[in-house]
């Protein structure tokens, strides 16, 4: 979706419309979350800008802004929406506990499978300083192990989702991507 200064849509994709229907809006009246990306797009450094939406029927949808050039030097905002993917919602999941970014560096990598000699050289700190940020993670997120915080990322986002995609396949709807809400 393409909108200008004044945040009118000046031209959209054919898809648009059923991702802008999903948002609560048309083409003519843009759902208030592409208002916003594009706002902040214009209005801050001219930098992208993001932001995930949970639709009526469960899904997560990402919309991501960038400005434009224009050939006569009007401003103009793309805005992209899209399917969200797990990696989206994983930092949405994380940012819910109150994890900071580098504890999320390292919940990544717990989630990976990595031990803690490989967490010190993937993000260059002292083992102490990891066994600080799993402490503070463990607590955050109420569980005591990386054993744990494995089991619980799956149980309580991922499995429901694979639940609930078994029953949509065998009723003959189409799966929903990511972590289940909640």
């Amino acid at each position: 979706v393409i909108l200008d200064e004044r945040l009118a849509v000046e031209s959209a994709t054919p898809m648009s419309s059923a991702w802008l229907a999903d948002l609560g809006g048309t083409i003519e009246t843009p759902p208030a979350s592409v208002l916003v990306v594009a706002g902040q797009v214009l209005g801050g450094s001219g930098g992208p800008a993001e932001t995930r939406v949970r639709v009526g029927d469960g899904r997560w949808i990402v919309l991501h802004g960038s400005r434009l050039a224009h050939r006569d030097g009007r401003r103009h905002v793309s805005v992209v929406i899209e399917a969200a993917q797990p990696i989206h919602l994983t930092s949405l999941l994380m940012r819910a506990y109150g994890l900071t970014s580098r504890e999320q560096e390292v919940v990544r990598l717990v989630l990976r499978g990595a031990a803690t000699e490989t967490i010190v050289r993937d993000l260059a700190i002292a083992s102490g300083t990891v066994q600080a940020h799993l402490r503070n993670i463990f607590e955050k997120t109420g569980v005591r192990s990386r054993r744990e915080l494995v089991a619980v990322a799956f149980q309580r986002h991922y499995e429901p989702r694979v639940r609930d995609n078994e029953q949509r396949t065998t009723a003959g709807l189409p799966s929903r991507h990511g972590p289940m809400p909640g």
